[in-house]
């Protein structure tokens, strides 16, 4: 892992000139007041080949590729400043719109650079590159074979106004699936977003909508959000990990929240919100339940939560803790989020319920560039008295940096839960930290997971398009069923070697990998030891 200097360059790509004339401005109110007027805003915006500045790419296919690219208008990059021409220059509104800027998917890289001007004010160039955002795939998945496909196309720049759509259709063992999804993070060009997605599969269907303006940065007043989804859902029903029966579930869900920041705090965000949330979920047998096993009794739950949250923005730029050369923006905090809720007897014909969902999360940054991030989490309600859907989840992820080529990562994960519902259950395989087998292969009510992976960076960005690494593993993990005690001969291993291939142009550096494994446990003695595994994205 390598920490960026904030600023390192006007832009990644570009020139160093403009970050050595970087003028540093104070955020304190004393000497914000005295900070330069902004007197030119400029936008330079650069296509996924830079060819102005990096003449030797003026070639093919980078100019191919440039001109398949319908490139960022320059207005969506100007709606996402956070100042404008007659402010005072605000370095901590300058870092914001860069973070905010490479958090779209669109964006490669964001620099903002500040150039003294003769007559004291001071002009601003936004230095921006795209990424390709028109993305047909086709992810093959699997252990020794390929018996997952996925195939699809998505688009997260239609016509260059930012707006994303996409199709999938994926095809496994006994399953077929197909999604649309659409989203726009600046509807008709204000802070609302609205996005819509439908899935249908062999399982069942669900659709939802999600209309939303958020806390989009730390001087923003106020949050509105409204979401709606139905879903129709055939569930298994394990028995220590064996699915023994199965039903149905039919779920309709609305909720509206309204919040506010309390405080002008920057360096110390305080958010406040109330919310109302319905749940309705109705249970039913289908022609392969077990009829003497009990299905979920039918469930009306009508909520009033509120939303109490308190982030220290403490923000560092980063490579190589997920990605292999994109710029990673990680705030160390602490983030605490407390939203307790009631369900008084007017709503629900019942006793009185009440819900609490809390998190805190803080990472710590050590001199040598070490990082250790945490995660503690807690969900759960409580109905006539008795807890229902509690469940508990620990983590710690820590990146040992012992050389800029090299990353040993080490994670471990405890969930536990009690009364679990049938959609909330603890799950571990090949997507969730084992990847020597299938997914969601173990299922219970609670898990312990330890990875411990060494990165290796080999190769950066060969010939502009690919970065080249590798990965020796090493995972360990099991799950079990609520009342039954847990033996050391039901955790399954697995270790082995992998190739890591980075599409550095792609949207957010997509990780492709495929990973040799060998289980030193099998689940069934016709199982094979050694197997392959594909994948994209880290594997925990």
């Amino acid at each position: 892992m390598t920490i960026v200097p904030s600023l390192k360059a006007a832009l990644v790509e570009g020139s160093t000139a403009a970050a050595a004339s970087a003028i540093q401005v104070s955020t304190t109110t004393a000497e914000h007041r005295q900070a330069p007027i902004i007197s030119r805003i400029t936008i330079r915006g650069t296509d996924i080949f830079d060819l102005e500045t990096n003449v030797a790419l003026n070639k093919f296919p980078y100019r191919t590729i440039n001109w398949l690219h319908i490139q960022t208008r320059e207005e969506v990059i100007r709606r996402e400043l956070e100042f404008k021409v007659g402010d005072r220059l605000d370095a901590f509104l300058i870092s914001e719109t860069e973070r905010n800027l490479r958090a779209l998917s669109f964006v490669r890289a964001a620099r903002i650079a500040r150039f003294p001007q003769p007559d004291g004010t001071v002009a601003l160039v936004v230095h921006v590159q795209d990424a390709w955002t028109t993305e047909p795939f086709l992810n093959l998945g699997g252990l020794n074979r390929i018996d997952t496909t996925t195939f699809g196309f998505q688009e997260k720049n239609v016509l260059g106004f930012g707006k994303n759509l996409e199709f999938q259709y994926e095809s496994g063992p006994g399953s077929t699936k197909r999604e649309y999804d659409y989203s726009d993070p600046r509807l008709l060009g204000s802070h609302w977003q609205f996005s819509a997605q439908s899935v249908k599969q062999t399982s069942g269907d669900d659709t939802n909508f999600t209309l939303e303006r958020p806390f989009y940065s730390a001087d923003t007043r106020y949050s509105l959000r409204g979401y709606k989804e139905s879903a129709n859902t055939i569930f298994p029903d394990f028995d220590n990990n064996v699915k023994v029966s199965e039903f149905e579930q039919h779920k309709h869900i609305g909720d509206v929240f309204g919040g506010i920041k309390v405080g002008g705090g920057r360096d110390v965000v305080n958010h406040a919100g109330l919310g109302y949330r319905s749940e309705t979920e109705r249970y039913a047998r289908d022609s392969q339940s077990d009829p003497t096993r009990q299905i979920p009794a039918d469930q009306d739950l009508e909520t009033i939560y509120t939303n109490l949250e308190t982030t220290h923005n403490h923000f560092i730029e980063a490579t190589r803790l997920e990605k292999m050369t994109r710029i990673e923006d990680l705030n160390l905090g602490p983030s605490i989020l407390l939203s307790p809720g009631v369900s008084p007897k007017l709503f629900t014909s019942n006793q009185t319920g009440d819900a609490l969902t809390a998190s805190y999360d803080e990472s710590f940054l050590f001199k040598n560039d070490d990082l250790f991030s945490t995660h503690l989490g807690y969900s759960g309600r409580n109905e006539f008295n008795a807890p229902e859907n509690q469940k508990y989840q620990i983590q710690g992820k820590y990146y040992w940096r012992r050389m800029d080529s090299n990353v040993l990562v080490i994670n471990t994960r405890a969930e536990w839960g009690d009364k679990l519902d049938s959609d909330n259950l603890v799950m571990l395989g090949r997507e969730n930290g084992l990847r020597g087998f299938k997914t969601n292969n173990f299922v219970g009510n609670k898990s312990g997971l330890l990875n411990i992976e060494d990165r290796m960076f080999f190769v950066d960005d060969v010939f502009n398009l690919l970065s080249f690494g590798g990965a020796v593993f090493y995972d360990a993990g099991t799950t079990w069923s609520q009342g039954r005690p847990v033996a050391l001969s039901q955790v399954k291993s697995d270790v082995g070697a992998g190739l890591r291939f980075g599409l550095t142009r792609s949207s957010n550096e997509l990780i492709v990998r495929l990973d040799f494994v060998y289980r030193l446990q099998r689940e069934f003695s016709t199982d094979p030891h050694f197997v392959v595994a594909f994948g994209t994205g880290q594997a925990f």
